[in-house]
């Protein structure tokens, strides 16, 4: 479990959020939050969570998207840099792999 919690908040290179930050939309509360007493549990109206929430979802949802395209797109550009174009002519002779 610790190394789950780990890795659900530690921040990702693709989308630049932690998995636990894009799925509940804030950071976790650890013990030492409620020891020191930073504790994000203030007496909020619950539509006004809910609302504030929604919001912070939706725009976090939005820049993890286009956060997620700019990495496809890095992770194309690299994958074309090792790709080889080939051209082929009637007549010429290549290998045919047929699976067995």
């Amino acid at each position: 479990q610790k190394a789950l919690f780990a890795y659900r908040t530690s921040i990702h290179e693709s989308t630049g959020f932690a998995p636990f930050m894009v799925t509940y939309g804030h950071s976790p509360n650890l013990p030492i939050d409620v020891i020191l007493g930073s504790s994000k549990t203030d007496a909020q109206l619950l539509p006004e969570y809910v609302q504030k929430t929604q919001t912070a979802l939706q725009t976090l949802f939005g820049e993890v998207r286009e956060r997620i395209r700019a990495a496809h797109l890095k992770q194309k550009r690299e994958a074309d840099k090792k790709t080889v174009e080939e051209s082929f002519h009637v007549g010429d002779r290549v290998w045919l792999y047929v699976p067995a």
